[in-house]
């Protein structure tokens, strides 16, 4: 029978070993099996994929940001399905439990947020996947998400400060707003835009404070 202890030292063995053929075989076989899974099972999985990419290796000091980005990588690629057709519903994205669907999608945007994010040559894979799913339009999974990373970019954007700035991962930020934005009809953008406590504004601001930097 299996069990999340089962899953999870699957993923420990992923992020120990050195092997890159190794951890590849990981990926597919955890990936291949997520839209069977259950939630009790599949969340578990997911949250602790999502640890691991701050925890440091505490006798080497090492992240685990690449393995975890060639994780999403696997799960992008998978699910990548822009025509609804290729995948069998019972083996799609949209067929898993929405609390495995958001676990999945936090934690694909918490790579594409990452400071070392552009560095990496899955990000665009990562990239359209988790924008063409949070675009989807009457899908509670898909809103709930909109407004989650919209919250977290007005966080990342009303907290910055200019003698902290990292210019690189400051314009990324205010890229990634706008594709968010782009996931809302135009009247619901236009009605988070006005209704969110001056968030036009700071990303405005931010815009602004960026190009004054680039001009010193």
């Amino acid at each position: 029978c299996l069990r999340a202890s089962h899953l999870l030292m699957a993923w420990k063995t992923c992020i120990k070993t050195r092997d890159d053929a190794v951890s590849a075989q990981i990926y597919q076989l955890l990936v291949s099996i997520l839209p069977s899974l259950s939630d009790e099972l599949a969340v578990p999985l997911i949250r602790a994929v999502h640890e691991s990419l701050v925890q440091q290796s505490l006798d080497k000091g090492e992240d685990h940001f690449l393995k975890v980005s060639q994780f999403c990588s696997t799960i992008a690629e998978k699910f990548w399905d822009p025509e609804g057709k290729t995948i069998p519903d019972n083996e799609s994205f949209e067929g898993m439990d929405n609390k495995t669907r958001n676990e999945i999608l936090s934690l694909l945007w918490a790579v594409l947020t990452h400071k070392d994010a552009l560095t990496l040559k899955t990000y665009m894979n990562i990239e359209r996947f988790t924008f063409a799913e949070i675009g989807r339009q009457q899908d509670e999974v898909a809103e709930i998400m909109r407004e989650k990373f919209l919250v977290q970019c007005k966080e990342v954007l009303g907290n910055r400060r200019e003698e902290l700035a990292d210019e690189t991962h400051a314009l990324h930020m205010c890229q990634l707003t706008k594709s968010v934005l782009e996931g809302y009809d135009r009247t619901d953008m236009e009605t988070y835009a006005q209704g969110s406590g001056g968030f036009a504004e700071m990303l405005y601001e931010e815009l602004v404070a960026y190009l004054k930097r680039r001009s010193k």
